[in-house]
Formats: C-alpha cells, structure tokens, sequence
C-alpha cells in the first residue's frame, strides 16, 4: 500500500478557489482555477494527479475542488456563467467595490 500525499480539505480549498477567480478578474474556468489553487498551494504533480477513489479519469483535486465550488455558490459567492465557468457572485463584487 502506498502513502497517500496529503490534500487540503474541501473547506481549505474554498478560500483559495475563490481567490483564484477574483484573480481572473472575477471570472474563470475549471481548468483556470484548477492550475491557479496548485500554483497558490504548491501542490506537487503527484499531488494533483492522485486519483479519487478508483476513477483514474478524476483526480482527488479535481473531486475536491468540485465540491469548493459547491459550497461557495451555495453560499452565494460564486455563480456559474456556463458550462465549466465560474463567477464572483454579483453580490460579493459589489462589496469588493465599497
């Protein structure tokens, strides 16, 4: 059996997600985000290519990273513009600007 390399959980993975997408300028995609919370968190490729549970076409990042956007939007910080793009919520862009 393998050591599993150490992940940062959903909730710490959050805050970093949605630091990467005001980084976009408000807007980005998976992808955008997915490179962004690596290169923030300096997680190594190993670590970004552990697979979750089995499915060797998804990483446990990519897995974690889904469920960050999940709680972000249901608490009303991130929307979805489409298809694999997410956006500051409207609200919390303009409590950037105050």
């Amino acid at each position: 059996m393998t050591a599993r390399l150490p992940l940062p959980t959903v909730a710490e993975l959050a805050t970093t997600v949605l630091a990467c997408i005001k980084a976009h300028d408000g807007m980005a995609t998976i992808q955008e985000i997915e490179e962004c919370v690596a290169e923030r968190l300096r997680l190594t490729k190993a670590q970004c290519a552990i697979p979750h549970k089995g499915r060797e076409k998804r990483s446990e990042l990519d897995y974690r990273l889904a469920w960050a956007r999940t709680k972000l939007r249901a608490a009303g910080l991130i929307r979805n513009e489409g298809r694999g793009i997410w956006a500051v919520a409207k609200q919390h862009t303009d409590q950037m600007s105050s």
